[in-house]
């Protein structure tokens, strides 16, 4: 993502900030696709949002060890 894009601006035919705008939502595109595989392919209850809420790590840690069985 990214080089493709760029290649309108080079010719010409787009503007810096179309560019921008196309990488942009070509990286939104490609984060939704990996996130509609990993949900396909692994049995999830929960997704977490570590980007925005960083306090749900140690939760998850939590839930993790006592699932392996681990202290």
């Amino acid at each position: 993502i990214g080089y493709k894009e760029c290649i309108p601006f080079f010719k010409e035919d787009a503007s810096l900030e179309e560019v921008k705008e196309a990488i942009k939502q070509h990286s939104r595109n490609y984060a939704k696709r990996q996130l509609t595989w990993f949900r396909n392919r692994f049995e999830v209850d929960v997704w977490a949002d570590l980007i925005d809420q960083p306090d749900q790590l140690d939760e998850i840690n939590r839930k993790v060890k006592n699932h392996v069985g681990s202290d």
